[in-house]
């Protein structure tokens, strides 16, 4: 997959060795583009960062890199 916009806000800082929890969800899969969000959230629940993105499958850019780089399968969606 590669990015075609991606917008993040950052709420709160993320401090190092602190664990987080970090959740991701595709709101929509039309053909090679996929829209999806997602989240940053600290071990209290905080949201510390959000963001938004729409994507598409290009897997001509990962050449090289095998067989499998750039794709996605619908069980990782």
């Amino acid at each position: 997959m590669a990015s075609v916009n991606l917008n993040t806000s950052y709420r709160k800082p993320v401090p190092l060795g602190q664990p987080f929890k970090v959740t991701a969800q595709v709101n929509e899969r039309n053909g090679k583009k996929v829209t999806a969000v997602g989240e940053i959230c600290l071990a209290d629940g905080t949201l510390a960062v959000s963001g938004e993105g729409i994507f598409v499958e290009a897997p001509q850019l990962f050449n090289g890199l095998g067989s499998e780089a750039g794709q996605v399968s619908e069980d990782e969606l």
